[in-house]
């Protein structure tokens, strides 16, 4: 029988490369949304102020719950655990347009998966909502935790912070892995362009997206407000193994419009200018 310091040498070398196999390619990922992201991965979704990010997430969650396709991409169905702070009541109205939307056989199945919490987090303190988190995911066990918005929601004091963006970073990782080791976190922040370059990057501290697996920044292509229901680009600024590369279309086909059975159904399209 090997003692302890054995057992952790053995350890060690079953986590040593072979570098005599290089021509070998890694092993697929575990999807959580096919050839789009893995699961485990801590994944933000940064934006401008009303171009959508909550609708793509509900989008997500909603897909997820279901065992429907998100953006045309397979997923792995599971519960999420949705905690927003951020669109108060008439986020009920977006999630029950992307609902009517979805094949009639989805919305009735999806209910008991998704556990939406609404203004849940803002009174607590900083460690009564990292608590309150922990606590709902080890219960919930879900594949997917989504954080609308990161200032709100996380309570952040100065996000240009590396040292808080670094302890709320850990924090995240903790409710993360106690949701299980399959679970996904997408958390969504608000985004910068560079006025000279026009480069897309994440608002605050270069903590936050070093920190994460992944990164994906939503975007209008033009100029001018952002048109309701228009055509947004989903682009990947940051990319692993797990995450997709390039960028996506995104099309909304709008039903019954501006009546009270409003629904909303999201397409997404390879953006040929970047995609791999």
């Amino acid at each position: 029988m090997l003692c302890p310091a054995h057992l952790r040498c053995a350890r060690r070398l079953r986590l040593q490369i072979d570098l005599t196999s290089v021509d070998v390619l890694p092993p697929e990922p575990s999807w959580l949304i096919d050839k789009m992201l893995a699961t485990g991965y801590l994944t933000i979704l940064a934006g401008m102020p009303g171009v959508g990010k909550s609708y793509l997430s509900y989008a997500m969650a909603l897909a997820i719950a279901s065992g429907a396709n998100f953006l045309g991409h397979p997923v792995r169905k599971g519960k999420v655990l949705y905690f927003d702070e951020e669109n108060g009541e008439d986020a009920q109205h977006y999630v029950r347009e992307l609902l009517r939307g979805m094949p009639s056989s989805s919305a009735a199945e999806m209910a008991p998966s998704f556990h939406w919490y609404l203004d849940e987090l803002g009174a607590q303190t900083l460690e009564g909502r990292y608590d309150r988190m922990r606590s709902l995911a080890a219960a919930a066990r879900p594949r997917l935790i989504v954080i609308d918005t990161a200032t709100k929601a996380l309570g952040i004091v100065d996000e240009n912070d590396n040292a808080e963006a670094s302890r709320h970073v850990e924090y995240l990782g903790q409710v993360r892995r106690a949701a299980g080791p399959t679970a996904t976190l997408l958390l969504l922040k608000h985004a910068r362009t560079d006025p000279i370059s026009g480069e897309r990057s994440i608002r605050g501290a270069k903590a936050w997206i070093g920190s994460f697996n992944a990164a994906w920044c939503l975007y209008r292509p033009g100029r001018g407000r952002p048109k309701a229901y228009g055509q947004t680009v989903l682009e990947a600024i940051k990319a692993r193994v797990g995450s997709f590369k390039g960028a996506l279309d995104i099309l909304p086909t709008v039903r019954n419009y501006a009546t009270p059975q409003q629904s909303v159904t999201l397409t997404g399209y390879v953006h040929q200018e970047v995609a791999e």
